[in-house]
C-alpha cells in the first residue's frame, strides 16, 4: 500500500475545516428509530458489523495514534457536554410512553365520534375512525354529542369533515326493556335525505353510540316517525356492542398521528381477527397498516369463561415502546369485540420486560371502554 503523504497536522486542519453536524433529535427518538430499523431489517443484520469493521480499518490507517492522543481530552470534553445536555432535554424513555394509550380506560368519561377516514384521494367508504374525547362533563351521551360535534379537529387528524349537527337533534330515552335508545330527529328537507352522506351519517351514529350502551337508534323527521337518509327509509336500527372486528392502524400520512380502527369486515372467531392483524398476513393498503409488527409471532390463543390468553413466541422481540403499546391495545379492542373481558399477554420472558407502557404482562388486563382517547386543547 502506498504511504500517505499527510502529516498529523495536515489531518487535524482538514478535520477542523469540516462542517459540524448536529442531530436535533432527542435520544429517546434515536433509540426508538434504531429499534424499529433493526426489526424491519433482520435479514440484513450482517451488513452493519461488516461495514463498521471496514470503516474502522480505513480510519485507523488514515489517522495516526499520535493525533488521537493529542485530541482525546478536548474531544471527550465536548462529547460529554453534548450527552449531558441531551439527557437533560430528553424525557426518560419509560416515562415518555407511560401515558400513551390508544384506548379509553373504563373509569374515564368520554364521548365517541365515528368519523370517515381519508386517503390522498378523499374519503374512504365505509372506513369509520372512532375518536373518543376525554372530558370532565356529566351530561348524557346525546347531549355531549351535540355539545362537542363542532369542536372536532378533523383536519388535524387526517379525517373527513363531520357536518351532522345542523341536520338533526339528538336525545335519549329508554325502550320497553329499560335499555337506552338514541332518538334522532331530522329536520325537514335535509340534504342527507338524498345524498351518500346520509348513509355515512347512519354508519357514523351506529359506530359512535355503540360504545355508550345504547341498544338502538330511533329516527324521526320533524317529530314524525321515520326518516329518509341516503334515499333509504329508516325507522330504527339496532346497535350491537360486539361487532367481532379486528383492529388496524390508521395513519393519514407520516405527519399525522395514528389511530386504531375496526376492520371493515367481521370475523367468525377471535384468533381469526388477530391473524388478520399480523403484518405477514395483512393485505389492505395505506392509510391502513397492520398493528402487529413483522417478526412478532403469536404462538397460542386460548379463551375460557370470557378471558383470553395470548402467548407470543420466544423470538418475537417484544419492546417497551409506543409501537408495541399500539399492538397490545389493538388486541384488547378486538377482544372486547368478541365479548371477552380480559386478556393475559404471555411469552415475554426472553424480552426481559414485565410491562409495555402501563400494560402489565403475565397478568389479566381488562378490555378498554373505547378506542382512541383525545383531549382537546
Amino acid at each position: 500500500m502506498k504511504k500517505s503523504n499527510y502529516q498529523d497536522s495536515d489531518i487535524e486542519k482538514i478535520l477542523q475545516q469540516m462542517p459540524e453536524v448536529t442531530d436535533l433529535r432527542k435520544s429517546s427518538q434515536v433509540l426508538e428509530r434504531a429499534e424499529m430499523f433493526s426489526r424491519k431489517r433482520k435479514g440484513f443484520s450482517w451488513v452493519i458489523p461488516a461495514a463498521a469493521s471496514a470503516a474502522a480499518i480505513l480510519l485507523f490507517l488514515l489517522i495516526s495514534t499520535s493525533f488521537f492522543q493529542h485530541e482525546r481530552k478536548a474531544g471527550n470534553a465536548g462529547v460529554n457536554q453534548k450527552v449531558e445536555l441531551a439527557a437533560k432535554e430528553a424525557p426518560d424513555r419509560d416515562d415518555a410512553i407511560a401515558e400513551k394509550r390508544f384506548t379509553v380506560m373504563p373509569d374515564q368519561k368520554f364521548i365517541t365520534f365515528s368519523i370517515t377516514g381519508m386517503d390522498q384521494a378523499g374519503p374512504i367508504m365505509p372506513l369509520n375512525v372512532p375518536i373518543s374525547l376525554i372530558i370532565d362533563d356529566n351530561d348524557s351521551p346525546a347531549a355531549l354529542y351535540t355539545k362537542y360535534i363542532n369542536k372536532l379537529e378533523n383536519d388535524k387528524w387526517g379525517l373527513a369533515p363531520l357536518d351532522f349537527k345542523n341536520h338533526a337533534t339528538f336525545t335519549e330515552a329508554s325502550d320497553s326493556n329499560g335499555k337506552k335508545k338514541l332518538i334522532v330527529n331530522m329536520i325537514e328537507n335535509s340534504s342527507l335525505s338524498v345524498s351518500s352522506a346520509g348513509t355515512s351519517f347512519v354508519d357514523s351514529l351506529r359506530e359512535s353510540f355503540r360504545w355508550h350502551g345504547f341498544s338502538q337508534i330511533e329516527f324521526l323527521t320533524a317529530g314524525s316517525k321515520g326518516a329518509t337518509l341516503g334515499n333509504r327509509k329508516y325507522t330504527s336500527i339496532p346497535l350491537v356492542a360486539e361487532g367481532k372486528k379486528a383492529y388496524f392502524q390508521y395513519m393519514y400520512d407520516q405527519d399525522f398521528q395514528s389511530f386504531l380502527v375496526p376492520s371493515p369486515k367481521a370475523y367468525a372467531h377471535f384468533p381469526d381477527a388477530l391473524s388478520a392483524m399480523e403484518s405477514e398476513s395483512f393485505n389492505l393498503q395505506a392509510p391502513l397498516h397492520a398493528p402487529i409488527p413483522g417478526g412478532v409471532d403469536i404462538k397460542k390463543i386460548s379463551t375460557l369463561d370470557g378471558q383470553a390468553e395470548v402467548t407470543f413466541s420466544a423470538d418475537s422481540g417484544l419492546l417497551d415502546n409506543e409501537n408495541f403499546v399500539m399492538m397490545l391495545d389493538s388486541i384488547l379492542l378486538s377482544a372486547k369485540e368478541f365479548g371477552l373481558t380480559s386478556v393475559t399477554f404471555k411469552g415475554a420472558e426472553n424480552a426481559g420486560i414485565t410491562s409495555i407502557g402501563t400494560i402489565k404482562l403475565g397478568t389479566p388486563v381488562k378490555v378498554p371502554a373505547a378506542p382512541n382517547p383525545i383531549r382537546l386543547k
